[in-house]
């Protein structure tokens, strides 16, 4: 299996993980990439792209008084 460099990497985690259904998803897709690829940086994915996720999908449930 190809392994994805790092400009791969940035885009995924900034460009589609927030299309990902919920943070456990990219969890399992960091848990691929660290098997495939032995100098990746599971840490710095996960942040990066559980941010991303955040931006694109959390919900203001604050209730205005």
């Amino acid at each position: 299996m190809a392994q994805f460099n790092r400009r791969h990497l940035e885009f995924i985690a900034e460009y589609v993980a927030p299309l990902i259904n919920t943070p456990q998803d990219i969890e399992y897709l960091a848990d691929v990439f660290e098997d495939t690829n032995p100098l990746f940086k599971r840490g710095k994915f996960v942040s990066k792209a559980i941010n991303a996720w955040e931006k694109r999908n959390l919900i203001d449930d604050e209730i205005p008084y």
